[in-house]
C-alpha cells in the first residue's frame, strides 16, 4: 500500500510503543522501510487511516510534543529519499555545507571568530543561499569527496578505551580524502570557522537546520551523484523549533 507522508509519521508513532525513536533515527533507509512496513502491516488499512486521523492532529509546538516532531521527521526522511525513481536521495550533510559556505569566498562570508559572528549572524536564508549557488561550483563527486574529508578532519576516527579515548590512524582512502580537502580548502581557520558556522548554530545543529534549504544529494542506482532539487528540511520540526524561539502565535506566522 502507499502510504502518505501523515499515515507514515502515525505508523512511525504506533511503532514507537516498542521501540525508540532514537533507534529509528540511527537506521539506514532500507531498516526504516521495513520499520513503516511491519507497522502499516500490523496496524492494517483501515486502522492506520484512522491512526493518522488522530496523529495529525497532535500539536507539534508544545514542549512536550517532540516525539511526534521525530515522527514527522522519520516521514521526511523517508519521502526525501524517495523522491526519485530509481535513485537515492538526502539533505545535505553539516560537512557538506561547510564546503559550500568555503567555497563563497571571503568577499561573501568573510571569516570572524565564533563569537563576533554570532553577535550579527547571517540569517538562514543567506545560508541558503550561499549552498545553493556556490554547491554546484564544483563536480558533485569533488564536492561530496571533499565534504568527507572535511568530516574526517573534524571528527578524526578515534577509539574509546578503559584508559581514554584513543586516536587512530586514518585508513588510505581517509588520508585521500583528507589531503584533497587540504588542497581544495587550503586555509585552515577558514575551514574551521565554516563548520562551527554550521555545527554550532542555533538552527543549523543536529537536526540539520530546519530553515535552511539546501539541494538533495543524490544517489542513481547507475552510481551517478548530482544536486537535486532544493528542498527544506521538516516543516513540522521548523515549526516546533520557531516557537521555541519566538512563541507559538510568531512561530505560526513565519510558517505560514
Amino acid at each position: 500500500m502507499e502510504l502518505t507522508r501523515g499515515q507514515a509519521a502515525a505508523a512511525f508513532f504506533e511503532a514507537s510503543a516498542a521501540q525508540s525513536l532514537t533507534d529509528f533515527h540511527r537506521m539506514p533507509v532500507g531498516e526504516l522501510r521495513s520499520v513503516l512496513a511491519n507497522a502499516a502491516e500490523q496496524l492494517g488499512p483501515r486502522e492506520l487511516a484512522q491512526v493518522a486521523r488522530e496523529f495529525v492532529h497532535l500539536d507539534v509546538t508544545g514542549p512536550s510534543s517532540d516525539d511526534v516532531v521525530q515522527c514527522w521527521e522519520l516521514a521526511h526522511r523517508l519521502v526525501v529519499a524517495t523522491w526519485f525513481s530509481n535513485a537515492r536521495a538526502r539533505l545535505m550533510s553539516q560537512a557538506e555545507i561547510a564546503v559550500a559556505l568555503y567555497l563563497a569566498g571571503e568577499d561573501r562570508l568573510p571569516r570572524q571568530r565564533q563569537a563576533d559572528y554570532f553577535r550579527s549572524r547571517r540569517s538562514d536564508a543567506e545560508i541558503s543561499a550561499f549552498v545553493c549557488e556556490f554547491a554546484t561550483t564544483l563536480p558533485t563527486d569533488d564536492f561530496l569527496w571533499i565534504a568527507q574529508g572535511l568530516r574526517l578532519e573534524a571528527n578524526p576516527p578515534v577509539r574509546v578505551t578503559s584508559a581514554g579515548v584513543e586516536p587512530l590512524p586514518l585508513t588510505e582512502v581517509q588520508a585521500l580524502k583528507r589531503n584533497a580537502m587540504r588542497r581544495a580548502l587550503p586555509d585552515y581557520h577558514r575551514r574551521r570557522f565554516c563548520y562551527h558556522t554550521v555545527a554550532t548554530s542555533p538552527t543549523l545543529g543536529s537536526s540539520w537546520g530546519a530553515d535552511v534549504r539546501a539541494p538533495l544529494v543524490v544517489e542513481t542506482a547507475d552510481g551517478d551523484t548530482f544536486l537535486g532539487p532544493v528542498v527544506a528540511s521538516c516543516p513540522e520540526r521548523r515549526l516546533h523549533e520557531l516557537t521555541w524561539r519566538h512563541g507559538r502565535v510568531r512561530a505560526m506566522e513565519l510558517t505560514a
